[in-house]
């Protein structure tokens, strides 16, 4: 509620000051903060406001709330396959991110289950930036794996518009379930969009997992 009220006094605002060049800017800014896939500090509303009305200059902190919003105009999500030309910068992605930082290789893995997979990447501009795969199980039931962000983009939304998309994707072809296999470390981002951890901890590539599960609903 405390949000709908900010947008609703910020537009109404926004309007009634005919705002024409500043207008769309506070439409982004607020439709990203309530979408979620951008962190904006809250606290930061009040300074937004004054900036937009020409009364204060911006500091760091909203700097770099502006310039994650500014970077996340310029993603895309799009699915390919393991015969898509993209592949190769998803192999790279995934070797970077999930292998080398514990001292292996993807090269030594058996990836025979990404030809079946639906994979999700993230491009920003030409580059692949992130990844997310979807494996089908039984009936019902999909896997989600090898999710991947550079970490330069980590902690900007990415992971959470890819996890969207493959929802939507999987939800809309029939889909009821979703299972993973969770790193230890990743627990709380799957926790905070629904995934619920269940059995004991295990080791996978030699760190520690744990199963995670979401019921998809319409």
């Amino acid at each position: 509620m405390q949000k709908l009220r900010i947008v609703h006094y910020l537009k109404t605002f926004a309007t009634q000051q005919k705002w024409k060049r500043r207008i769309k800017l506070v439409d982004f800014i607020l439709s990203s903060f309530l979408s979620g896939n951008v962190k904006i500090n809250p606290a930061n509303f009040a300074l937004y406001f004054s900036i937009l009305r020409g009364e204060k200059t911006a500091n760091k902190e909203l700097f770099k709330d502006f310039f994650s919003l500014k970077a996340m105009e310029n993603i895309q999500i799009s699915r390919i396959s393991a015969q898509s030309p993209e592949y190769a910068e998803l192999w790279r992605l995934r070797d970077e991110v999930l292998r080398k930082p514990i001292g292996l290789s993807l090269a030594n893995d058996d990836l025979s289950r990404d030809l079946v997979d639906t994979i999700f990447i993230a491009r920003h501009q030409a580059n692949v930036i992130g990844c997310v795969l979807l494996h089908p199980l039984e009936a019902g039931v999909a896997q989600l794996r090898a999710m991947a962000v550079y970490p330069e983009w980590q902690g900007k939304g990415i992971g959470r518009l890819l996890v969207m998309a493959f929802e939507k994707y999987a939800f809309e072809d029939g889909y009821s379930k979703i299972i993973l296999h969770a790193r230890k470390v990743a627990l709380g981002f799957y926790s905070g969009l629904g995934y619920t951890a269940y059995g004991d901890e295990f080791r996978e590539v030699g760190i520690p997992h744990f199963m995670m599960e979401k019921e998809l609903k319409g």
